[in-house]
C-alpha cells in the first residue's frame, strides 16, 4: 500500500483546524453508542429468540433466509452514503445543507427498485409467495433503517451520539413488544415482518424529527445528479460494504441451497448470538470516525494513536466475550433457544473467533475510508467473498452448518489480518504489549472460570466477567498507569455527571528544520 491517500471528490473535503476528541470524550461517544446498541440488540435478540421458540427450527430457518436474502437484495442502498456524510460534514458542517437530501435520495434509488427485482426473479424460479411477502416486508424494512442511519450520520458528525438511543432503543423494543404479541396471536413469521417494517419506518421518521430539533434544519431538495454524485463520490467505500455484506449473508443463502430449513434455522440461531455483540465495533466507530476524518499522520495527537486507543478498547470488550462463546456455548443456546436447537451449539463456538476478528478488521477498515484510502478494502472484501463461497461450497455440504461456521471464522482471519497489515502506515508501529497483554492475561484467568463453571452458566458468566474486570483493571493499573487513569477519569466524570472537558487542538507536528 502507497502511503499517498486518494482525495475525495467533494470540494471542500478537508479542514484541519477542527479539534480531536478529548480521550475521555472517545470514551462517552462510544458509550452513547454502546448504550443505544446494547438495548437494541437485547431488544432484537429477544424477538429473534420468541420466534425460535415459537415457530420451530423450520419457519425460524425461513425466517433467518428471508433476512440474509433481503439484506443482499438491497445491499447497494447501503453504498457507504453516510461515511462521506461524516467525513465531509465533520471537516466542514456548511456542507450539511447539500449532502442530507442527496444522501436520502441516493439511498432510495439504490434499494427499492434492485429490491423488486430480486423478487421478482424468486417468484419466477418458484420460491414460495408466503417466502416472498416476508422479504419484501423485511427489505422495506432495512430500506427504513438505511435513511435512520443517514440521521445517525449527522449525529456522529455534530458529536451528538447521544441522540441515537432514544431512536434505536424506542424502535426496537416498541418492535419486538408488538411481534411477540402477534405471534401469540397466531400472526406467524410474515406477522413479525410487517410489524419490523412499521417500526423502521418510524424510526426514520423519529431520527429526522431529531435532526430537525437538536442540530439543523437542512432543506430537502432530491436532485437525481446529487445522489449521483454523493454516489460517485462513495464508491470505493460502497463497494467494500456491498462485498463485505455478501460475505455476511452468503453462508445462510448457502446453507439454504445445500440443507434443509431446520438447518438454516439451527445455524440463524447461532448467528443472531454473534450479531448481537455488533455493538462493541460500531460504538467504537461512532465515537472515533471523526476523530479519524480530520486527524492525520502528522498531527497530535496522530490518527494513529486514536485507532490503537479504539482497537485496545474492541479487543478488551471482545475477547472474553469470544472466551465465553467458545467454552459455555452449550450452556448458552440451551439457555436462549431450548434443547430443540442444540445443533447451534457446535457451530457458535467455531464462530466465537469472530467476535473479536470483525470489529478489528471493521475498525482497520474505518481507518482506511477516513484517510482516504479505500480501494484496499474493496479489494480485500471481495477477494476474501470469493475465497469464502469456495470454502463454503467444499464445507457445507459436508459438516452443514458447522462448515459454514467455520467458514466464516477463516475468513474473518483473513480479512483482519490484510486490513491490519495494510493500515500499517496509517496507525504506524503497533504497541502489542500495551493493546494485547492485560486483556490475554485477563482472558485466560476468566476462560479458567468459565470452564470450571461450565455447567452452571449463572453462575459461570458474572463470575468470569468480574475475574476478568479485576485482572485487567489491576495489570492496566501496575503496567499503564495513563490509559488507566483515562479509564478512572472517564468513570468518575459519568458519576460527577461534570461538564463535558475541553479538548486539546490539532497541532500539525513540524518538520525539522535544517
Amino acid at each position: 500500500m502507497s502511503g499517498s491517500s486518494e482525495e475525495s471528490a467533494l470540494p471542500g473535503s478537508r479542514g484541519h483546524g477542527s479539534r480531536p476528541p478529548h480521550p475521555r470524550l472517545i470514551l462517552v461517544n462510544a458509550s452513547f453508542r454502546a448504550i443505544a446498541d446494547i438495548g437494541s440488540k437485547i431488544a432484537t435478540l429477544a424477538l429473534y429468540l420468541f420466534v425460535a421458540r415459537k415457530a420451530g427450527a423450520s419457519e425460524f430457518g425461513i425466517f433467518v433466509f428471508a433476512i440474509s436474502f433481503a439484506g443482499i437484495a438491497v445491499t447497494l442502498g447501503q453504498f457507504g452514503q453516510e461515511f462521506v456524510l461524516v467525513r465531509e460534514v465533520a471537516r466542514d458542517r456548511g456542507r450539511l445543507e447539500s449532502l442530507y437530501s442527496n444522501v436520502i435520495c441516493s439511498r432510495l434509488l439504490l434499494s427499492i427498485p434492485p429490491l423488486l427485482i430480486a423478487l421478482a426473479v424468486a417468484l419466477a424460479i418458484g420460491m414460495s409467495a408466503r417466502t416472498c411477502l416476508v422479504i419484501l416486508l423485511m427489505g422495506l424494512g432495512f430500506v427504513s433503517d438505511y435513511l435512520v442511519q443517514v440521521s445517525f450520520a449527522v449525529f456522529q458528525a455534530y458529536e451528538r451520539v447521544g441522540l441515537m438511543p432514544i431512536v434505536l432503543i424506542t424502535q426496537r423494543w416498541l418492535t419486538t413488544g408488538a411481534a411477540v404479541v402477534l405471534l401469540y396471536l397466531g400472526a406467524g413469521i410474515v406477522g413479525v415482518a410487517a410489524v419490523y417494517m412499521v417500526g423502521a419506518a418510524m424510526a426514520a421518521l423519529l431520527a429526522a424529527a431529531l435532526v430537525y430539533r437538536e442540530i439543523a434544519r437542512p432543506r430537502l431538495r432530491f436532485s437525481v445528479r446529487g445522489a449521483l454524485r454523493v454516489t460517485r463520490v462513495a464508491v470505493p467505500i460502497g463497494l467494500g460494504l456491498v462485498a463485505l455484506t455478501f460475505l455476511a449473508r452468503i453462508d445462510m443463502i448457502m446453507l439454504a441451497a445445500f440443507k434443509p430449513s431446520a438447518q438454516v434455522g439451527q445455524y440463524g440461531a447461532a448467528y443472531r448470538i454473534l450479531e448481537a455483540t455488533g455493538f462493541v465495533v460500531w460504538s467504537a466507530n461512532t465515537a472515533v470516525m471523526p476523530a479519524m476524518a480530520r486527524l492525520t499522520r502528522t498531527s497530535v495527537p496522530s490518527v494513529g494513536a486514536v485507532y490503537q486507543r479504539a482497537l485496545k478498547l474492541v479487543l478488551a470488550i471482545t475477547l472474553p466475550g469470544a472466551a465465553a462463546a467458545a467454552i459455555l456455548a452449550g450452556p448458552i443456546i440451551a439457555l436462549l433457544y431450548g434443547h430443540q436447537y442444540h445443533a447451534a451449539a457446535g457451530a457458535l463456538a467455531l464462530l466465537a473467533p469472530t467476535i473479536t476478528l470483525a470489529p478489528a478488521s471493521v475498525l482497520s477498515s474505518q481507518l482506511l475510508y477516513a484517510q482516504g484510502i479505500r480501494r484496499v478494502v474493496t479489494i480485500t472484501y471481495a477477494v476474501v467473498f470469493v475465497e469464502n463461497v469456495l470454502l463454503n461450497l467444499i464445507l457445507i455440504p459436508r459438516y452443514s452448518l458447522d462448515g459454514a461456521a467455520a467458514g466464516t471464522s477463516i475468513s474473518e482471519l483473513l480479512v483482519a489480518s490484510t486490513l491490519l497489515y495494510c493500515s500499517r502506515e496509517l496507525r504506524g508501529r503497533l504497541e502489542l504489549p500495551r493493546m494485547l497483554r492485560g486483556a490475554i492475561l485477563a482472558t485466560a484467568v476468566a476462560s479458567g472460570v468459565f470452564a470450571a463453571l461450565h455447567a452452571h452458566l449463572a453462575l459461570a458468566l458474572p463470575a468470569g466477567a468480574a475475574v476478568y474486570l479485576t485482572v485487567l483493571l489491576v495489570h492496566e493499573r501496575a503496567s499503564f498507569p495513563e490509559d488507566f487513569a483515562v479509564l478512572r477519569s472517564f468513570l468518575a466524570r459519568l458519576y460527577s455527571r461534570g461538564e463535558r472537558p475541553n479538548p486539546p487542538p490539532v497541532v500539525e507536528a513540524q518538520a525539522p528544520t535544517r
